[in-house]
């Protein structure tokens, strides 16, 4: 655009240029040669004046027509900027999105490991259990065998003098009594061990959190972040962390809950 503007002053100029230099020919060799007259050079004149009002018309209206176009590039430059903008706050949502996922992921994984692992542990229990229902079957019977040879001649002995029963009768039924009523008891004794196993903790929501806590085995950031009800870029930054992994027994500070500020 600039390039046409300069081509048409010049021609302009050179036009101007050309009818003065004629002019001054005309003028010089009037006396030689009876050429064109002042009237032809006035016309001439005229004429190269109403092409110069043209040409400063068409700079004038190429002028426009760039300022326009600059104004245009312009407002497609802020529009460039501003698509860059929400391209890049796009992009740093999806690692966002894409770290969330990612821990949700090893979430989830150690939820199938623990309950893996409990399901093996109910398989051992039960299997246990059943072990020491069989020992308690045989320590019945061994019982029964034990107690019932020797009662009918406790019972003979007893009675043999004296045709009454005697006080030792009445203490081995009592004793044999107490062995069979002491047998549930053992079998609880014996099951409760299972009762023993740790239980998972409960996360509580509505606990107040503290501000330091220790992460414990299985913990993860995104875990952490739920449990004390805060943000993860937020408890991310506060405890200088450069990525989202986190070992056991690591000291970590808790920023206020995010329910605090209503």
């Amino acid at each position: 655009m600039q390039g046409r503007l300069i081509v048409l002053v010049r021609m302009t100029q050179h036009l101007t240029y050309c009818a003065l230099f004629s002019a001054l020919i005309l003028a010089g060799c009037a006396e030689f040669d009876p050429g064109p007259t002042m009237e032809d050079l006035q016309l001439t004149i005229d004429a190269l004046k109403t092409q110069t009002r043209d040409a400063q018309r068409t700079v004038a209206d190429l002028r426009a027509e760039l300022e326009t176009r600059r104004q245009e590039l312009g407002a497609a430059l802020v529009a460039r900027a501003q698509m860059e903008g929400k391209l890049r706050e796009a992009e740093r949502r999806l690692t966002e999105a894409r770290q969330v996922v990612e821990l949700q992921r090893e979430e989830l994984a150690r939820a199938r490991d623990e309950r893996a692992g409990v399901t093996h542990g109910g398989r051992n229990l039960r299997s246990q259990l059943r072990q020491l229902q069989q020992q308690l079957a045989q320590h019945d019977q061994l019982q029964q065998k034990m107690v019932s040879p020797t009662r009918p001649q406790v019972r003979s002995r007893a009675v043999g003098r004296t045709g009454q029963p005697d006080v030792t009768v009445e203490r081995a039924e009592r004793q044999d009594a107490a062995r069979r009523a002491a047998v549930p008891a053992a079998r609880v004794n014996q099951v409760s061990p299972a009762s023993s196993v740790p239980m998972q903790p409960i996360d509580d929501p509505t606990a107040i959190p503290p501000g330091k806590i220790v992460v414990k085995y299985g913990d993860t950031l995104w875990s952490l972040s739920r449990r004390y009800r805060v943000d993860l870029m937020e408890l991310r930054a506060l405890n200088k962390l450069a990525t989202d992994r986190i070992l056991a027994g690591q000291e970590l500070f808790l920023p206020p809950p995010l329910g605090d500020g209503g």
